[in-house]
């Protein structure tokens, strides 16, 4: 399993500023449908090799309802409906479908939700043993969930004023959220947007660097005032603003590895930000043997690990991944010894 003589907080914080941490740390995330098929083998595997991170503040409930066919209202009044109980939901209603609704619209609380009285109590209990990461929320995919991504995408185009406003008191809401979780005294915050396609940035880099760029620099400059990191998560390929995000300081990328390829992010990030791992999800995990599973992740950390840290261990447990292989990525992960 490793050296015990880092605590998990002081591995990753190690790992994440490059400064040699005894063995890479880890964390996982399970999509409710693998919970309850796989709880007991996840939990002997979690007993084995212990995650260092412990994640707060993502809503899961309103987005993976559990329940096919049923909609579900999150807090911001976009209704939600999944075809299956295993899987993340789809909008049905988007509450600025039309934009005569905006000066009428109800904009949730920032602070007050239950997740902070959660993450409160931990940390008062776990005592800085293990890191812990907070979710940041997302800009630019609640902007589709509030409009809907065509009409978003239409509104960026021919530069509607109303998306700066959505923008502008979204940003507000988050950046009330992120002061928030640097008083609770978390040692992360996890931005999530999707901006890729398979293929390249769903909207130009210029329009990209015009309406987004800055607000998220405001973001991820009170993120590093409150004394915590930057987390980016982002699927597709997004290798066109990759510079921009470590410019404005972007402390761990969670990218689509195997859209971008692990030789290229080295080459272009390596030693300049961190990654948070991200095993093959299409192919490799739900389809390949556990020796391909294994030999897949080692691949990852030869070409990305070797910066004195500078990788997180992470991969997604889904319903379609055989426990088997959740077994090799997670013991790949902690048996992993370098060159």
């Amino acid at each position: 399993m490793g050296s015990l003589s880092m605590s998990a907080r002081e591995r990753t914080i190690r790992a994440i500023e490059r400064r040699a941490p005894d063995r890479i740390p880890a964390y996982y995330s399970v999509l409710p449908g693998a919970r309850d098929p796989y709880r007991q083998a996840l939990a002997d595997l979690w007993a084995e090799y212990p995650p260092d991170i412990v994640l707060f503040g993502y809503s899961e409930s309103e987005e993976f309802s559990g329940r096919a066919g049923v909609p579900t209202a999150d807090r911001w009044g976009a209704i939600w409906v999944s075809a299956s109980g295993d899987l993340k939901g789809q909008v049905a209603v988007h509450p600025l479908a039309d934009w005569a609704a905006l000066g009428g619209f109800r904009w949730p609380a920032s602070v007050g939700w239950p997740e902070f009285e959660r993450a409160h109590a931990y940390l008062a209990h776990d005592q800085g043993a293990h890191y812990v990461l907070a979710d940041g929320d997302t800009l630019f995919q609640r902007m589709m969930y509030l409009r809907g991504i065509e009409a978003l995408l239409v509104d960026l185009v021919v530069g509607r004023p109303e998306v700066v406003e959505l923008r502008d008191r979204i940003c507000d809401y988050m950046l009330a959220r992120i002061r928030r979780w640097a008083e609770l005294g978390v040692d992360g915050i996890y931005f999530r947007d999707d901006w890729g396609s398979q293929n390249a940035l769903l909207i130009r880099p210029s329009l990209w660097r015009e309406v987004f760029k800055p607000a998220y620099a405001s973001l991820f400059e009170a993120v590093h005032a409150g004394g915590c990191h930057v987390f980016f998560h982002s699927d597709g390929m997004i290798a066109a603003i990759l510079p921009d995000l470590a410019e404005i300081g972007v402390d761990v990328l969670h990218p689509q590895m195997s859209l971008m390829g692990t030789d290229y992010l080295a080459t272009q990030l390596g030693g300049r930000m961190s990654f948070m791992c991200d095993p093959d999800r299409q192919h490799v995990l739900p389809y390949g043997e556990p020796s391909e599973v294994a030999q897949h992740v080692i691949g990852v950390l030869d070409a990305l690990a070797v910066f004195d840290g500078g990788l997180i261990g992470w991969g997604e447990v889904g319903p379609d991944v055989p426990v088997e292989n959740v077994q090799a990525m997670v013991r790949a992960f902690a048996e992993w010894r370098g060159q």
